[in-house]
């Protein structure tokens, strides 16, 4: 029976699966768009897709096995084929060897996230292609696909034949540079801008790049025999040796695909093809259509206000484009993790992550390190497992459950009652009944909460001993961030007692104006948004949450609330109908005696580090009141 070309492609392909040791599954699927050819990996599972359209066949004969063939390799050597190095291997690689060197050059430069992931997917392709090649695969394949994609450019406004750009051209040429042989320069030549100065400076780019790399210089010696003249060599021949040097192919495939190698390989590459990437210069290549790229753009990549926290330029890890690692990149497990190593390293928030975020993962992981033992919130109950034993049923103390039928000692047929049980310990964790529903906590932001605990300054007055800066601008010391850090062992305290919801969370922040946040996402947006200007509280922006009773509210603050004699009697009545309480950094003023004569609760915290541990432990208290 003969095969369909379908049964053709995904023997094939599962054949190169096999080959490379790939133990995840690789399915071949057909497709009707243009260009004819595209690959897709799942996440969180490594499954890849690759997609076909059938008309190629018909167009190119004889073509389509291989290109499907080296799609495969392609997509396997991404991990790292059998016996071949490959690239990145890992999302650390994947991250610290290409998205962050590059981009470092393409941030100032205003370009997009997607422009990260295309140009770190097109430096990886390539790097995995010269490594094939150097273990014998030609890649004719991945010049055909080269090929598809000339066949669907744009058609040059002169000539009208179809050209790649700029960018595109510099990209297949340098592919060629380092594994391409004469029959796939020549088809794909076809395809070349014939514009005397773009075409100087695509070579520019693509010189400077083999040169600045060290590439260029990898040549080896080529003796060649020109006459003999009667001087025997060292193998007894007589000949004149004429010295030449060619391009060192291995050497090159080495240098390119030692890892130790790559951070230095992607600063230069960003900084040289970045010179061609003008909007409308990507091309599909087979991990990224291209789509959402925009070259040159005053929008730099990373979000630098509330609108872009968790932002809108986040990469999307259910987007069609961009490789796995791409997408593993970009879940908040290896984000918190990467943001810890930055932390611990005292290194600045990598380029790629958002600023706002990256501080929220932080703060999160550094909230889970506090003791919080959720466990002594539960009662320990059992439950029986195994009944055995019998006796009488006894009608007026027993139920039916575990009853079965069984005879006196006179024959008559009776109930009889499984006597002995045994049971297993459970730990059952205590509801959230009676617990607060809205949470509301109210941070002082004002200029005092920049410095330390000792309110030490400079000659000038500035804050000083505040700790790093890299990822937090107010400086890890400040009496700020450990108001954060409380608030966020707050949140930890819920999560952990399955009292967190996102929509119970409120959060204002008080300082030249009172701004408040509803929901847990906005609540931080406003924890991490201090305005260190005056100290005062605007009662219309917060009475909504001091209405009716019993919820949870509490204030942290250095003192010196600018406005407080007339909102002070306002902020009692009120603050005294819910379980209210305060946390003073450093020593009483005004508002702190004023509140403790109301009799309403008032702590004194005398280091910074003790903030977290008290808002935890107070919060705790109201717990257990009750429940």
């Amino acid at each position: 029976m003969t095969k369909t070309l379908y049964e053709i492609i995904s023997e094939r392909v599962e054949e190169e699966r096999i080959n490379g040791g790939f133990a995840e599954e690789i399915s071949v699927r057909e497709f009707s768009e243009k260009p004819r050819f595209k690959a897709y990996t799942f996440f969180p599972a490594k499954r890849t897709d690759i997609f076909y359209n059938p008309d190629y066949n018909e167009k190119h004969t004889g073509r389509i096995i291989p290109v499907a063939r080296d799609i495969a390799r392609h997509e396997i050597n991404h991990h790292g084929y059998m016996g071949f190095v490959g690239c990145p291997r890992t999302v650390e690689r994947h991250a610290k060897s290409f998205i962050e060197p590059i981009a470092e050059i393409l941030d100032s430069q205003g370009f997009g996230l997607e422009d990260i992931k295309y140009l770190s997917n097109a430096l990886q392709d390539t790097i995995l292609h010269g490594d094939l090649n150097n273990g014998g695969f030609s890649l004719d394949g991945i010049s055909y696909f080269f090929e598809e994609i000339g066949e669907n450019c744009e058609k040059d406004k002169n000539n009208g034949k179809r050209k790649f750009t700029p960018f595109y051209e510099a990209h297949v040429k340098l592919n060629m540079y380092l594994w391409g042989n004469k029959r796939q320069r020549k088809e794909l030549a076809k395809y070349f801008i014939n514009d005397k100065e773009e075409q100087r400076k695509i070579s520019e780019v693509i010189q400077n790049f083999l040169k600045r790399t060290g590439i260029s210089d990898l040549k080896q010696e080529d003796y060649l025999y020109k006459r003999k003249i009667g001087i025997k060599d060292e193998n007894g021949e007589v000949a004149e040796r004429i010295e030449s040097s060619v391009k060192d192919r291995k050497g090159i495939a080495n240098f390119i695909t030692n890892e130790s190698n790559w951070e230095t390989i992607s600063r230069i590459y960003a900084e040289e093809f970045s010179k061609l990437m003008e909007p409308g210069y990507a091309l599909p290549i087979l991990n990224h259509s291209g789509k959402n790229t925009r070259g040159h753009s005053r929008k730099h990549i990373k979000g630098s206000s509330l609108e872009d926290f968790f932002g809108e330029e986040e990469f999307d890890s259910d987007n069609e484009d961009g490789n796995y690692f791409d997408k593993k990149m970009q879940t908040r497990s290896f984000k918190r993790a990467r943001i810890e190593e930055a932390n611990k390293k005292s290194e600045e928030v990598p380029k790629w992550m958002n600023s706002f975020e990256s501080m929220d993962l932080l703060l999160e992981s550094m909230a889970k390190k506090l003791e919080i033992i959720a466990a002594s919130y539960t009662e320990q109950e059992s439950m029986p497992v195994v009944h055995y034993g019998k006796r009488d049923f006894d009608p007026e103390k027993d139920d039916l459950r575990h009853v079965s039928f069984g005879f006196d000692d006179k024959g008559n047929p009776v109930l009889k009652k499984k006597r002995f049980h045994v049971d297993i310990p459970l730990s059952i964790k205590r509801n959230e009944k009676g617990f607060p529903e809205m949470r509301f906590g109210l941070l002082d932001t004002s200029g005092s909460m920049k410095y330390n605990i000792r309110n030490e300054s400079d000659n000038s007055g500035n804050p000083k001993n505040i700790g790093s800066t890299k990822i937090f601008p107010w400086g890890d010391k400040s009496k700020y961030h450990y108001a954060l850090l409380s608030w966020y062992g707050f949140l930890e305290y819920l999560r952990q007692n399955n009292l967190l919801s996102q929509t119970s969370i409120s959060l204002g922040n008080f300082s030249d104006e009172t701004s408040v946040g509803k929901g847990l996402t906005e609540a931080k947006k406003r924890a991490l948004s201090p305005q260190f200007g005056e100290t005062k509280i605007d009662m219309s922006k917060i009475s909504s949450f001091l209405e009716g009773r019993d919820n949870l509210i509490f204030t942290i603050s250095d003192g010196g609330i600018s406005n407080w004699d007339s909102i002070k009697k306002e902020f009692i009545e009120k603050a005294k109908n819910h379980h209210y309480f305060h946390l003073q950094i450093g020593a009483s003023d005004k508002a702190t005696r004023d509140l403790e004569k109301a009799g309403v609760r008032v702590e004194y915290v005398e280091s910074a580090e003790d903030l977290a541990r008290k808002t935890i432990d107070l919060t705790d208290k109201i717990f257990r009141q009750t429940n």
